[in-house]
């Protein structure tokens, strides 16, 4: 065999790798989509999340078969290009859902994406990809990440608490997996833009194996934390039962005396040391005795407070009443309550008018 074709087999055993990993990730970012939409209770938030991955993952796959076949039909960049105009507004939306939980504000995205989606279709009908001059074609490319862009932009004053604690997290204090997806979700975002803006420097297929490589790599950091949450739970053996009981009582003190819950910002180490216990401690009194996490522990404290003051406070808003209880967010709050009560907050406090 000679080298030549050595070398064009090599090329080709290459190539079947790079469509490979580039696929790969839309297809999973797929499946992904589909789970989150699908996701159990459904919430605004998932159902924007799985529209940003879902757009994302279209536009991934379109950017792959474009890469490995010029002859691809003109609708799939048509499709393309829709979905890449919609990932901005899904992210943007998505931390709206979450800062805004109230259904009540509904109407405001409700507009914002029909207004969108009629551009979408009108571009389709009028501008259609196959019969614009590749100039009309490549301005339409940079506006479309112009304005991909400017929600990023938009959405950064509410991924900059997550981001911060995402940066600061350690195995000590760790974070909740909302706000670890939050950060996720928007430097992932702005990796795979940063990727496709700068493709004409480096790749256009660069794009494509960004979001495969953060997809994969998101999953194995949160599989590592896991793990290592999990060997730092517990330290020797299990708490006498009779120390057990007198931490609890300590516990109670702070929570129901103290009211230590309506602190939006308590963590684990700050609880254990008002405790008079260490961390890891606590973390297994918690798990072992009690039958909960941190977070489970202290929301059903704070949806306690959150029921009291809402059939004692009708004239309170439920944004000032999940402050009052503790929550850092509506959405975290809404979530919760619907957890716990099985209903949302506006429908309990019903009953009381």
């Amino acid at each position: 065999m000679s080298w030549n074709v050595l070398q064009e087999n090599n090329l080709a055993m290459s190539s079947q790798l790079l469509f490979f990993f580039s696929l790969l990730g839309a297809f999973n970012g797929l499946l992904l989509a589909i789970w989150l939409f699908t996701r159990k209770p459904a919430t605004l938030a998932n159902r924007f999340l799985a529209m940003l991955i879902f757009m994302i993952s279209v536009r991934i796959g379109k950017s792959v078969f474009l890469f490995f076949s010029t002859e691809l039909d003109y609708i799939y960049r048509q499709i393309g290009l829709s979905a890449c105009f919609l990932i901005g507004p899904a992210l943007y939306f998505y931390f709206r859902a979450h800062r805004d939980a109230s259904k009540s504000k509904q109407h405001a995205w409700q507009w914002h994406l029909v207004t969108l989606s009629g551009i979408v279709v009108l571009a389709a009908i009028y501008f259609p990809f196959q019969e614009n001059t590749p100039d009309i074609n490549g301005l339409m490319y940079r506006g479309i990440n112009y304005i991909w862009l400017g929600y990023l932009l938009l959405s950064l004053p509410m991924a900059i608490p997550a981001i911060k604690a995402r940066f600061k997290q350690s195995l000590k204090t760790p974070l909740d997996a909302e706000t670890n997806i939050q950060a996720t979700a928007w430097l992932g975002t702005f990796a795979v833009w940063l990727a496709y803006f700068t493709s004409s420097y480096t790749s256009y297929i660069v794009g494509a194996l960004s979001f495969s490589f953060l997809l994969y790599l998101t999953v194995l950091l949160l599989l590592y934390e896991r793990s290592k949450k999990q060997e730092t739970r517990y330290q020797n053996k299990r708490i006498d039962e009779q120390q057990a009981r007198a931490l609890i009582e300590k516990l109670k003190h702070q929570m129901e005396s103290e009211k230590r819950f309506t602190d939006a910002n308590l963590t684990l180490p700050q609880l254990a040391k008002l405790t008079g216990v260490n961390v890891p401690q606590l973390s297994q009194l918690l798990n072992d005795n009690l039958n909960s996490s941190f977070n489970q522990f202290v929301n059903r404290y704070r949806i306690e407070e959150a029921k009291r003051l809402l059939g004692e406070t009708p004239q309170l808003s439920l944004e000032l009443i999940a402050e009052r209880s503790g929550f850092n967010s509506q959405s975290t709050f809404y979530n919760a309550f619907k957890r716990l009560e099985n209903t949302t907050p506006a429908r309990y406090r019903q009953q009381f008018t």
